[in-house]
């Protein structure tokens, strides 16, 4: 599979969040991220799930992703582990602008859509 051409939904959110990882690390330490990313870790966010819709006409297949605090990384779950209380929906031309431009969105992460994980960070006070 080219990066730029991903095959289906989940190979297009695979490549997606390769790139936030990447503008997660890369910027870690730059403001305002490093407060934002410093908030998340005053609330328990590790293996909080939010449920990803790719949205075409409609959803076709969710996706599960988790944010690990310890590794800085985001990740695909296979499985809900349990029923995520928080929901993202994203177009599939949103994902696929920032897998074909990379660059632009790891070295400016305020372009990067980040409603889902504000929607961890408010999963920790319910």
């Amino acid at each position: 599979m080219k990066e730029n051409h991903p095959g289906d939904d989940r190979e297009l959110f695979e490549c997606y969040l390769r790139v936030c990882n990447q503008a997660l690390h890369q910027n870690s330490r730059r403001f305002p991220f490093q407060q934002i990313l410093q908030g998340l870790g005053q609330h328990t966010t590790d293996g909080k799930a939010v449920e990803v819709l790719i949205i075409d006409d409609q959803p076709v297949e969710g996706f599960c992703i988790t944010y690990n605090r310890e590794d800085r990384a985001v990740v695909a779950d296979q499985q809900f582990n349990s029923l995520p209380k928080r929901k993202w929906k994203v177009t599939k031309s949103y994902l696929l602008d920032v897998i074909r431009n990379p660059g632009e969105y790891i070295n400016n992460p305020a372009k990067i859509d980040w409603e889902w994980l504000y929607s961890l960070n408010s999963q920790s006070s319910e």
